[in-house]
């Protein structure tokens, strides 16, 4: 009879071990993060940056959404943004004319942000298309955005520090 439980109990730790690693395998981007400009790319930061960056990153996150408050140099607001992270479509708020739709998806245990803005102008709409990697190193956080838009791309990496 204890050698039965005993099996029993082998057997339904290994049908439950890969599935307690799987929901183990996403990070947690949760916490205060600063840019750090000399860990960033060249021209990830600063005034003649190419691809914009916030100075500081507020994150909370559960396992369906992460919520993300940024804060960017010489505007008074912080952008607050949340993704579901099913890969669902949310519509990130942003000024008049100017419309953002966008979706946040696990791969493997980094996490990929699509978007897709469309500002309209007396001379027509500007559409560009952003991707960002997230990747959580213990107290550095990496972000690759890579940003298409005319027929041009560029990419810039960003690294902040976890603030205390």
């Amino acid at each position: 009879m204890k050698s039965v439980l005993r099996s029993s109990i082998v057997v339904l730790s290994l049908v439950a071990l890969p599935h307690l690693v799987t929901a183990q395998a996403h990070q947690d981007y949760s916490g205060k993060w600063a840019l750090s400009q000399s860990k960033s790319s060249p021209g990830a930061a600063g005034n003649g940056t190419s691809i914009s960056f916030a100075s500081e990153l507020v994150i909370t996150q559960n396992a369906s959404e992460l919520k993300a408050e940024l804060h960017f140099p010489r505007i008074e607001q912080p952008q607050m943004v949340v993704f579901k992270l099913d890969g669902s479509e949310v519509t990130i708020p942003v000024s008049e004319g100017v419309v953002e739709k966008a979706s946040a998806v696990w791969q493997g245990d980094k996490l990929t942000i699509t978007a897709h803005r469309v500002v309209s102008t007396q001379f027509g709409e500007f559409v560009t298309d952003t991707k960002e990697t997230w990747n959580r190193t213990e107290n550095l956080l990496t972000i690759q955005k890579t940003l298409t838009s005319a027929g041009v791309t560029d990419s810039q990496t960003a690294v902040f520090d976890r603030q205390p």
